[in-house]
């Protein structure tokens, strides 16, 4: 004598089945995609708080162009300064010479230095870095300045930590 309940005409197993599987695939898709559902924040620096008072410029110091003239051609940024990474609070003493520049940073757990170059807003640079506690890493930044010269977000890939 066969059964009359048999498992597979049971509509709450294919449904529980079903639920299942679309949970399996929804979770496999949020695992491949976590770093585009969660990104990690971009480093971004900042020129640390000048130590000066100089007096500011006044407006007569500023020069006056009429509004048909065309903007200025695009000079070359000086970043040359102390930088602080404001996710890490990494201090960057940055040198300045035409297009290169180098830098070099103290932290609590590590000593950074790297070089680089600047072209208009566009930044590319390699460091290494030496962890207090013993190992070296090396990488590669791309980042851009901010108009106003005071910030730049770069992207970095490490050899030890990853992006």
């Amino acid at each position: 004598m066969g059964s009359e309940n048999s498992d597979k005409g049971n509509p709450t197993i294919q449904i529980l089945v079903a639920v299942l599987g679309l949970v399996g695939v929804l979770g496999g898709a949020l695992i491949a995609n976590w770093d585009k559902v969660f990104p990690r924040a971009e480093p971004q620096m900042a020129p640390a708080p000048a130590k000066t008072d100089a007096p500011k410029p006044s407006p007569s110091d500023t020069p006056r162009r009429s509004p048909a003239t065309a903007p200025p051609a695009v000079r070359s940024v000086n970043i040359s300064g102390v930088w602080r990474d404001v996710n890490v609070g990494t201090v960057y003493q940055v040198s300045q010479d035409g297009q290169s520049f180098r830098f070099s940073g103290t932290h609590p757990t590590f000593e950074s230095s790297g070089v680089g170059t600047i072209r208009g807003h566009t930044l590319e640079s390699s460091y290494q870095t030496r962890y207090r506690q013993g190992g070296i890493s090396t990488g590669n930044c791309a980042g851009e300045l901010s108009l106003d010269a005071k910030q730049i977000v770069s992207r970095c890939l490490d050899s030890a930590t990853g992006q």
